[in-house]
């Protein structure tokens, strides 16, 4: 039997070996997988399609540079290119009817009037802000009215708001310049006004520099022509020049800040006003801080003698 032994383990070994004609598993131990590889294909495939032949390049020769070029023709005269057609938009010129007036409790109105008046010339009320005050609430609102918006003015025509105040004085309206515009933003915004307030170019110079200045937080940069100084002539083109203000905190005196307020060649009525009213907030933060109160004297002297102001008072 111990004969018997070796033999028996070579059978097993030959059969174990010719037994099964898989190929054997490889196993990979540290994977969350078995990777089986499978016999290769004794018998070749067919490719399904031949491979495209290389694309040949150009062949380039002296030739090839010696090739003249059309010629460039240059017009020798000018062509007159036809001139755009504007579109005909006529003024508006039907009156509308009335707004209905709005009836706010514990509200005071006033409207703040900055004007370019000169001795001796004409001049509109470039500046038009209402100021809404709730006093029990401790909130002020501010509303800018483009100069060159078209409304219809009392006892007159459509026309541009910025020009009512100056056609009240000259026409005798009663209560002047002051009451028409009134009226006129009454009628079209249904706004009773109760106080305006106007004061001129070099009234709000003085106005901020007895302030001592103002920080006005400027949201985005702005550039416009600026004239280099107050005193030199604003007709001279060479007095002007580009300045940028902004953006961030800006300390500014009565000058700078009156061109920051006004200024609009590279901007719109409507980006103006929001100028206007980062002054406006300036110059309320600036009055309402503790040094402000040693120039309150001057304050007032200021204000008796450079704004101009109308009451209307609510029974």
């Amino acid at each position: 039997m111990h004969r018997l032994f070796p033999v028996i383990i070579l059978v097993v070994l030959l059969l174990t070996a010719c037994g099964s004609t898989a190929a054997p598993t490889r196993e990979v131990h540290g994977l969350p997988f078995i990777i089986i590889t499978p016999q290769g294909l004794v018998s070749p495939t067919p490719t399904p399609f031949q491979p495209a032949l290389a694309t040949p390049f150009p062949t380039i020769s002296a030739e090839t540079y010696a090739t003249p070029l059309p010629p460039l023709i240059i017009p020798t005269e000018m062509v007159a290119l036809p001139t755009p057609t504007l579109p005909n938009i006529p003024y508006p010129t039907v009156i509308p009817p009335p707004a209905n007036i709005g009836e706010y409790a514990d509200v005071i109105t006033f409207l703040l009037i900055g004007s370019d008046k000169r001795p001796g010339s004409s001049y509109r009320t470039d500046t038009m802000v209402i100021a809404i005050l709730r006093p029990k609430d401790d909130q002020v609102s501010l509303i800018s009215i483009p100069r060159d918006l078209w409304v219809y003015i009392p006892d007159w025509e459509m026309q541009r708001v910025n020009t009512a105040y100056m056609h009240g004085e000259i026409t005798g309206y009663p209560g002047g310049g002051p009451q028409l515009l009134k009226d006129t933003i009454e009628y079209n915004l249904g706004l009773h006004i109760d106080h305006t307030a106007m004061v001129e170019f070099d009234g709000f110079r003085q106005i901020v520099d007895t302030l001592g200045g103002i920080d006005v937080p400027v949201a985005c940069p702005y550039t416009d022509w600026r004239l280099i100084s107050p005193e030199l002539d604003p007709e001279n083109e060479d007095n002007w020049f580009l300045y940028t203000a902004g953006p961030g905190l800006m300390h500014m005196n009565g000058d700078l800040a009156l061109w920051y307020a006004r200024s609009r060649s590279k901007s719109n009525d409507f980006d103006r006003g929001r100028r206007q009213q980062e002054v406006l907030r300036a110059i309320y933060s600036r009055a309402l801080s503790g040094d402000t109160l040693t120039k309150i004297p001057q304050l007032y002297n200021d204000l008796n003698t450079l704004v101009a102001t109308a009451n209307i008072f609510c029974g």
